[in-house]
């Protein structure tokens, strides 16, 4: 069965560059190591002792699972490096699917991708042209066998791939359990299956530079807004200093950085959200009220030092007015409150209590630049929202949440076209290697990425669990896939698997990535005596 996975791959590989791929002999019945190094893609197939049951404690944490930091994918030693620099020394491939059959039925499919060329939603395209070709081969197969039964390792190996793609999925077996062997028919006809017409038409890939060099012709940003950190470009004798210092920050302040997976129940974020609604609903009233008692004020002169000395008297009762810095916003998202949330606690800890701080909430461009990309456009269209000047541990949820829907509706796109059209113009004159953001080479700590005091970056990923779907099994599990030397300061959520027939999934909720400097780890264990998700 693992050709059934190994040629829609390769396939699929194959279309997605428009050329052919040399493709290596299988070693044996069950592993394959199809090197397309020289097109940019390398597809591998093996076999391990490692049971589902023992791999899904690991890439998803249960209702009852706290701060541990073996959460990470086991596989990210796979994942693709960083670097450009070392892909092109070593000819790696820009792109990796790992296929690893499991012992006892399952599989995990680990999927990679150079980010510099593409996003997750660009990597969840790809991966839905894999798994569409893989549902269509089980189906004509299912067709050609009528009701015949597979056996042995080769019914075993045709078990639903569990999936991770810089992110990881795990997948039950799809064949009956009776022995490890399974109607093939049978489980290709299951109406949970995913069908190949409707994935062909909803998930076609699109590529338009062009409508990329529009956005550069768009206007500036609003006169008022904050200029964005820039692109600069780093001259090659300060790369080898810039490297030593970012190397210090990582390894000496931070002590080097520890990534950790746990779950949110949906409660908690309905808590999250209820509470910012009301928050922003009773600063709403009290600006009302106030703007009619200034107007009372104005039409009455005389009585204004006892409405003074009235104010002064009951100020300690009132809440804050939150809404003076946040524009009016009436409404705030789950997503804006937990971005909120997650800031007041990491901005409550010494190393970045010390000064106001900005973060960055990322955002998917397809849809907010005009005109729109379709949604499945390939490439790298993310950029960050930027809440600039906040101390988070001392305002209020609805305050912050509405500072960080604010940020992402009114001036992210401007900032977007704008950084668009200095890549652009730099590109056209400049070494691409030597392009870098500021974010990198700030010398104040605050304002560097890697610093433990630096900035957060909260990002999402909106997984579609449909398009990871091979057989008639939902996945089990997902979990990103990060390599060594993992960015600090980075907080990525991502939803959990729907429920699937043998009962796993569907708690619902949203699973969160939180990877920080150690030395970030050991003041927040301190405080929240290590539930994190307890302190959100």
């Amino acid at each position: 069965m693992c050709a059934s996975c190994w040629l829609p791959a390769r396939n699929t590989l194959r279309h997605a560059r428009r050329t052919s791929y040399p493709t290596g002999i299988p070693q044996d019945g069950r592993t394959y190591d199809v090197a397309c190094t020289n097109a940019g893609a390398r597809l591998l197939v093996a076999s391990t002792s490692a049971t589902l049951e023992q791999l899904i404690p690991v890439l998803c944490p249960g209702p009852h699972m706290g701060s541990d930091p073996a959460a990470v994918n086991p596989m990210g030693k796979y994942v693709l490096p960083y670097s450009a620099d070392i892909i092109v020394t070593q000819q790696l491939p820009l792109s990796t699917i790992m296929l690893v059959h499991l012992s006892g039925g399952g599989s995990l499919l680990v999927l990679t991708a150079y980010h510099g060329l593409v996003d997750f939603e660009g990597l969840q395209v790809f991966v839905s042209h894999i798994s569409a070709a893989y549902n269509a081969a089980l189906r004509a197969r299912g067709r050609d066998h009528g009701n015949s039964r597979n056996g042995g390792n080769s019914g075993n190996g045709l078990g639903g791939p569990t999936t991770t793609a810089t992110a990881a999925v795990a997948v039950a077996p799809m064949l009956a359990r009776d022995g490890g062997h399974g109607n093939v028919n049978g489980a290709v006809a299951s109406p949970s299956g995913p069908s190949w017409a409707v994935h062909c038409s909803g998930i076609r890939a699109f590529f338009a530079p062009d409508a990329v060099h529009t956005w550069s012709e768009a206007g500036p940003p609003r006169v008022g807004s904050k200029p964005r950190e820039k692109v600069v470009v780093l001259p090659v004798w300060k790369g080898p200093l810039v490297i030593m210092r970012n190397t210090y920050l990582l390894s000496v302040r931070g002590r080097g950085v520890e990534a950790r997976v746990q779950w949110i129940p949906p409660e908690r974020l309905a808590s999250l959200k209820q509470t910012a609604m009301e928050q922003l609903r009773k600063a709403s009233v009290q600006e009302t009220a106030g703007k009619n008692k200034a107007e009372v004020q104005q039409g009455a002169p005389e009585c204004r030092c006892s409405d003074i000395n009235e104010d002064e008297t009951t100020a300690s009762n009132r809440t804050p007015d939150i809404t003076g810095d946040v524009g009016g916003v009436e409404w705030v998202s789950t997503r804006d409150c937990l971005a909120a949330r997650v800031a007041q606690v990491l901005h409550a800890l010494p190393l970045k209590h010390r000064r106001p701080m900005f973060f960055l909430v990322i955002a998917n461009m397809r849809g907010r630049v005009h005109p729109p990309l379709p949604a499945s456009q390939l490439g790298n269209h993310i950029w960050g929202a930027r809440v600039d000047d906040v101390r988070p541990s001392e305002m209020g949820l609805g305050q912050l949440a509405a500072r960080v829907r604010l940020a992402l509706d009114r001036d992210l796109t401007a900032h977007y076209c704008d950084i668009v059209r200095q890549v652009k113009r730099l590109v056209a004159t400049q070494p691409a290697r030597q392009l870098v953001s500021e974010l990198v080479l700030a010398l104040d700590p605050h304002e560097h990425l890697l610093a433990p005091e630096g900035p957060i970056l909260i990002n999402e990923w909106r997984v579609q669990y449909d398009l990871w779907q091979f057989g008639p099994e939902p996945p089990l599990a997902f979990s990103p896939a990060n390599p060594p030397g993992l960015s600090p300061n980075l907080v990525v959520t991502y939803p959990t698997p729907p429920a699937g027939p043998n009962g796993a999934g569907g708690c619902g909720g949203l699973c969160l990535l939180s990877s920080l400097h150690r030395a970030l780890w050991q003041q927040l264990d301190r405080v929240t005596r290590g539930d994190l998700v307890g302190a959100l």
